[in-house]
């Protein structure tokens, strides 16, 4: 008899877990997309979008976990400062 098989892997829900966790105890400017990736034990071309500027930061999520990680990064502070964190308007 053959072996059971598994459940595939959702890579994109472990990456997300793993950039909440890092997001949440490392803060948003700390985090490296390389970090996500170690958390998550994936490739880093696997991380979605994220741009940092000097008066803005975007981070490219899902519809499904957006409040998640604005929750995640609510927490952080920068330069001991909390952040502000806000949803994109839809374009």
């Amino acid at each position: 008899m053959a072996a059971p098989r598994q459940a595939p892997v959702d890579k994109r829900r472990i990456i997300l877990d793993a950039a909440v966790r890092v997001f949440a105890r490392e803060g948003f400017h700390a985090c490296r997309v390389s970090d996500i990736a170690n958390e998550a034990g994936v490739a880093g071309n696997l991380i979605g979008a994220i741009q940092i500027t000097d008066r803005f930061s975007l981070v490219e999520v899902p519809e499904d976990v957006a409040i998640q990680v604005i929750k995640a990064l609510g927490k952080s502070t920068i330069r001991g400062k909390k952040v502000q964190v806000r949803r994109d308007k839809a374009a």
